[in-house]
């Protein structure tokens, strides 16, 4: 038997007839028809004498595993034996064609004559139990039931069913298939299992059933929708209307009977077939029910729920997003609009689509008059995902982000830990070592088959989950990724922290924004039909409501939900009706029709919705029962009500939510404040006694409740919290929650503790100002020199960090007050931070001691938190004393163990050493490379400061690489990013460097106004080798621009500030530079004198810049005194530093003096043959000064 190719076209295959001969036994006598796999004939079988269907199986339908499984279920099958199941006889190939043979049902199947009575929908129901009762025991579930597949004979009242097709639909589903997450069975009859791809038995044959029977005996599908996926996500989320809504005589067992089998989740279905076919038949064994009126809220319970209207084009930009993400390109797409306009109905098909595709899928939400839990939206995802999980699922799942991820989860170290502490880093390092786990952790989930991660009402969220949320979108740039976040612009305001990462990700162009308006007068009317269950409205109707209502879905839900619930929409004759339209009373607003709705409720019912909305909009119901005087029942008949009023929907693990915000912000705010505040105590208390490590939640009530006492203990905690998870900025908030509890109950060592903890957090969130504020305040509280050395500490760090001299003064008193026995590492940072001081007044060997005895604190191997702060300085100390291969080797250890440990920031740091030391030594091009590895840690994870100096060093590189366009641009954003930081050394070197670039392309005012800014910068600073770098940079400009004595008192203020001390760094760019100053006023001895200087430096240190500047330098001076040809020898040097390690708009300088040399010489050909090659070199580099005046010269010979 030959291989069948399954890519080969079906009009390919050979088609059959008439007479065929299938295997050579069957031959086909009339075709009965075609269905997704393959025709049906009817065949004869003159082995047994007797007359069978034969299907011929199309093989492009299967791949070879899929034939395979098709015989073998086919075989499986055949096993069994029931009246109510199709026989299958023969199963098998002829030629490249698969066929089944099954026993011949002389009949029409069940969509061609379905039974019109209840009655008739009850046998057919039965038969069809029965039927997949055995096939179940047997092992063999349908997969695909639906009316096609039911073949009936006899009276179409008690017709005699026979159940087809039993296992081809596994068959049909090929290895690859399954991996695209390709959907099985009919769309409409699918269980939400299915659509999802996950594990499937006996039960999604039962919800089949549940979707036929709901259409035998209601005369229409449970769920409708322009396409498959809009009817997937209602069998995943929207709760059928009662079939009684359509028929009213229905008998409400039966109706039970249906909704059970139509269950969302297997478990709350039946067991098995069985067990439904025995309560089917005791309902049958019931008398007769009437229909009995209803109440009226139940009439809520007809309205068909769950279809989204409008927005497809919106949607399909959504689409287009996520099949982006799909290609591995991670996007974020942000969905905007007003409260109520549907945000989170139409993310939520996005989530259905992707779940079809196979995607994972997490979700999580910000909430208002909530506690603010750090991170909230990832925690709450990253819940969802551990609860649902095996511990052996969750252990592969997280991998090595396992350990750090339990910082969030506590469910996490609970079942998987307990694991140890993690070693203490400096704060930032420990963020990103956190935020890069839940970075792993999202790659890892994704790679299969993609990931959503979705994050509801993110106008609420912490700045912490938008600083993560910033990382994870730089960190996961090529992973198979959306984040999909939605947001009320309407909350927004200019400083909110949203409103700053919208116009940095526009910035960025790493978001699509799809903003939702208010529907139009046609979807108006559109979502009106479906929730009524009808074709249309008439137009009056629908004018009025969208009138009223401005086209907002909630609201025109809630005025529908209003009008029913005030009998003026009514059901008559299993018809909705309504009064006329002049005679609606329809609430002016979507408060005043939820207010309608609530007016409705018991007095239990509300009050115990008013507790509800003070715990959240999602709440766990053992918190309601802990925080309330009513039974268990009563609270549980009350919810009841509120969800039949569809205001409450119940969850998993007895967990409830408001249906929208808008019904628990009404809920909330009309409360008395007397009752809100003691619901606040009640729910605190009981919080307090049950699960006390709910810190956030405990600050929050105790804060709104005015308990002090309780609210400086939990405030305090959060903060703590907060700070552990390096959520700063929520630490900040919760500290100052606890300072205001600690001043009003006029505590001063509460006070003290309160202080101290602000300004933590306040210098690590990089606020110098504010810590020093806050700092001065607790000084004048502490009592004991060990508290006083613990404030100064912190002062004196923020002020080192950002070049604040008085940080000297606080670093000093923290040395003379820390207690090395009890303070150790405190004092180690102190050491370190006054190591700095020293490096900034150019006495490197006292900082190179002071870090060394830092480093040799006991115990620092176990504290690498505090070797980390202390390391990278050393590298700067040895660069600055020019000893760059000691500072190389201390940069390589901060990479090594950096990229070791997975700490960034420490990784980052060595990149920076390492490109400033081999720039300093002209390898600008291994300088570039460290460069770009150092600003891209920094854009990866979100450290300005990182970016920052990562920016101003690849920007030197790319200006004495000769790429001045590219480099401006670098400087520019990292000019910007200093001066939002308050990185105040940085910004003055920044100011001077830039200025010279922007006079290269002709920006002259810009220039002049970065040379002023920063030299007052510099001057305010304070600082000597701030001082001496800046000077440098504006001799080097001012000798560009012809001004020889500005440029020469320049480089001597730069030489004197560093007379006497032990910095030699830049000292050879120093003198040669002066000595081109000296030669232009005509000082030539002088000019001599700091050349000879120069070049010595520059051989002795093996610095190739100043080399090529030396030589520069002598080469100008001999061209001054008419001495050419040895110009021309020392331009030729210069030439050989500089052309090599590719300086290139040096080597132009060079080349340009070098044709004036030439020119003056007499040798006018190679003159002008080395000012083009001069001239080409600046165009290239973008000089276009320099050039510019090359070409006037030329134009004078």
């Amino acid at each position: 038997m030959s291989e069948f190719d399954p890519t080969t076209p079906i009009n390919a295959l050979p088609s059959r007839q008439a007479g065929d001969i299938i295997a050579g036994r069957y031959r086909l006598t009339a075709w009965l028809g075609r269905g997704g796999m393959g025709e049906v004939w009817r065949a004869h079988d003159p082995q047994l004498a007797r007359d069978v269907a034969v299907k011929v199986v199309s093989p492009a339908a299967f791949d070879t595993a899929g034939r395979a499984r098709l015989l073998r279920e086919a075989r499986i099958a055949a096993s069994l034996n029931h009246p109510h199941i199709v026989a299958v006889h023969d199963a098998g190939e002829d030629g490249v064609q698969p066929y089944l043979v099954m026993e011949l049902v002389l009949g029409e199947n069940l969509r061609e004559r379905p039974p019109r009575t209840t009655e008739g929908a009850v046998v057919v129901a039965k038969q069809v139990l029965d039927a997949l009762a055995h096939a179940h025991a047997h092992g063999v579930v349908h997969r695909d039931l639906k009316p096609e597949n039911l073949l009936a004979t006899g009276p179409v009242e008690t017709p005699r069913i026979k159940l087809s097709d039993l296992g081809v639909a596994r068959a049909s589903a090929s290895g690859s298939e399954t991996a695209q997450g390709t959907i099985l069975g009919t769309a409409n009859y699918l269980s939400p299992e299915q659509a999802l791809g996950g594990e499937i038995d006996g039960r999604a044959d039962l919800y089949a059933l549940g979707v036929l029977l709901y259409e035998l005996i209601a005369g229409r599908l449970p769920f409708t929708g322009s396409d498959a996926l809009a009817v997937i996500s209602q069998h995943l989320h929207s709760p059928p209307s009662p079939p009684r809504a359509f028929r009213p005589d229905l008998s409400p067992a039966l109706e039970r009977f249906v909704l059970r089998l139509l269950a969302k989740a297997p478990e709350q279905r039946f067991a098995t077939a069985a067990e439904a076919a025995k309560e089917l038949e005791r309902i049958c064994t019931l008398p007769a029910v009437e229909a009995n009126a209803e109440p009226a809220t139940t009439l809520l319970d007809q309205l068909v729920r769950g279809r989204m209207v409008g927005r497809a084009s919106e949607f399909e930009r959504l689409r287009e997003v996520w099949r982006s993400a799909l290609a591995g390109r991670a996007q974020l797409a942000l969905v905007s609009g007003e409260p109520g306009v549907g945000k989170t109905r139409f993310a939520r098909e996005l989530i259905v689509a992707a779940r079809v595709d196979g995607a994972a899928v997490l979700m999580g939400g910000c909430y208002e008059f909530e506690a603010t839990t750090p991170y909230l939206p990832f925690v709450e995802a990253l819940s969802a995902w551990a609860r649902g999980r095996s511990a052996e699922s969750m252990r592969s799942g997280l991998g090595d982000a396992a350990e750090e991820l339990a910082r969030l989860v506590p469910e996490i170290n609970a079942r998987l830990g307990p694991y140890p502490p993690i070693s203490s880093l400096a704060p930032h390092e420990e963020r990103l070592r956190l935020f890069d786990a839940f970075a792993r952790f999202l790659r890892a989930l994704a790679a299969a088959r993609g990931l959503v991660v979705m994050l509801d009402d993110v106008q609420w969220a912490d700045t912490g989950t938008l600083g993560l949320l910033r990382y994870l979108l730089r960190q996961l740039g090529d992973s198979r990724v959306l984040m999909l976040a939605a947001y009320r612009e309407v909350e927004l305001d200019r400083a909110h922290p949203l409103a700053a990462a919208l116009v940095e990700w526009n910035r960025e162009r790493i978001a699509t924004r799809i903003a939702l308006g208010r529907l139009g007068r046609a979807d108006t009317d559109a979502l009106l039909a479906t929730l009524m269950g009808q074709e249309s409205v008439t137009a009056d109707f629908g004018e009025v409501i969208h009138r009223e209502t401005e086209g907002n879905p909630f609201f025109i839900e809630e005025v529908v939900k209003s009008l029913i619930d005030q009998g003026e929409i009514y059901r008559e004759g299993g018809e909705w009706q309504r009064r006329a339209v002049h005679e609606l009373a329809i609430p002016q607003s979507v408060k005043a029709a939820i207010g309608r709705r609530l007016d409705k409720l018991s007095r239990e019912c509300i009050e115990t919705l008013h507790v509800a909305a003070v715990l959240g909009k999602t709440f766990a119901f053992a918190d309601l029962a802990a925080s309330s005087e009513r039974s268990e029942d009563a609270l549980l008949d009350a919810l009841d009500e509120a969800a039949t009023a569809q205001l409450m929907v119940a969850r998993e693990n007895e967990t409830f939510a408001f249906t929208h915000d808008k019904i628990r912000e009404v809920l909330y705010e009309e409360q008395n404040p007397v009752r809100r505040r003691r619901s606040h105590q009640r729910i605190g208390e009981a919080i307090e006694a049950r699960e006390p490590s709910r810190v956030e939640d405990l600050a929050f009530h105790f804060m709104h409740s005015g308990d002090l006492e309780r609210a400086y203990q939990w405030t305090t905690a959060a903060a703590e919290r907060a700070q552990h998870v390096f959520a700063l900025d929520e630490a900040a908030q919760y500290g100052e929650r606890a300072r205001e509890c600690a001043e009003a109950l006029n505590d001063p060592a509460r006070l003290l503790v309160a202080l101290r903890a602000l300004a933590m957090a306040h210098s690590l969130r990089g606020d110098t100002p504010t810590t020093l504020r806050t700092c001065e305040e607790a000084l004048k509280l502490c009592t004991t020199a060990t508290e006083r050395g613990r404030i100064n500490a912190i002062a004196g760090e923020a002020c080192v960090r950002v070049g604040r001299a008085e940080g000297e003064a606080y670093l000093a008193a923290a040395n003379r007050e820390l207690d090395p026995a009890t303070q150790p590492f405190e004092l180690a940072i102190v050491k370190g931070n006054i190591a700095r001081i020293h490096h900034y007044r150019m006495e490197h060997r006292r900082a190179i001691a002071l870090l060394h005895e830092a480093l040799a604190t006991p115990g620092i191997e176990n504290a690498p938190w505090v070797k980390f702060a202390i390391v990278p300085f050393l590298a700067g100390s040895h660069q600055h004393l020019c000893e760059f291969e000691e500072s190389m080797r201390w940069a390589q250890l901060c990479v090594d163990a950096g990229r070791e440990a997975r700490l960034p920031g420490f990784e980052a740091s060595g990149h920076e050493f390492m490109a400033e030391d081999l720039n300093s030594i002209g390898r600008f091009r291994e300088g570039l490379e460290h460069a770009h590895a150092d600003l891209r840690i920094g854009e990866r994870t979100g450290s300005l400061d990182r970016e920052a100096w990562g920016g101003w060093c690849v920007m030197w590189s790319l200006s004495q690489l000769g790429d001045l366009v590219e480099a401006i641009g670098y400087g520019e954003r990292a000019y910007q990013l200093a001066a939002e930081i308050g990185e105040s050394r940085l910004t003055c070197i920044l100011s001077l460097n830039h200025a010279w670039m922007l006079w290269e392309r002709n920006r002259e005012p810009e220039a002049e106004a970065l040379l002023r800014d920063g030299a007052e910068r510099a001057r305010q600073l304070g600082h000597g080798l701030t001082l001496a770098v800046v000077a440098l940079a504006r001799a080097q400009l001012e000798l560009r621009k012809g001004n020889g004595e500005a440029a020469y008192a320049a480089a001597i203020e730069s030489i004197e500030v560093r007379r006497g001390t032990e910095n030699l760094v830049s000292m050879d760019q120093c003198q040669a530079t002066a000595s081109m100053a000296a030669t232009l006023c005509g000082r030539f001895d002088m000019a001599e004198q700091h050349a000879n200087v120069a070049l010595e430096l520059s051989n002795r240190l093996g610095l190739i810049f100043g080399l090529g500047l030396s030589h520069l330098a002598f080469g100008l001076l001999a061209a001054t005194r008419a001495q050419f040809d040895q110009a021309i020898s020392a331009y030729d040097q210069a030439l050989a530093a500089f052309e090599p390690h590719g300086i290139r708009i040096e080597a132009a300088r060079v080349r340009g003096a070098r044709s004036r040399a030439l020119e003056a010489a007499g040798r006018s050909a190679e003159a002008a043959a080395e000012r083009e090659r001069a001239m080409a070199l600046f165009d290239a580099c973008g000089v276009t000064r320099e050039a510019a005046e090359l070409r006037a010269g030329a134009g004078e010979h």
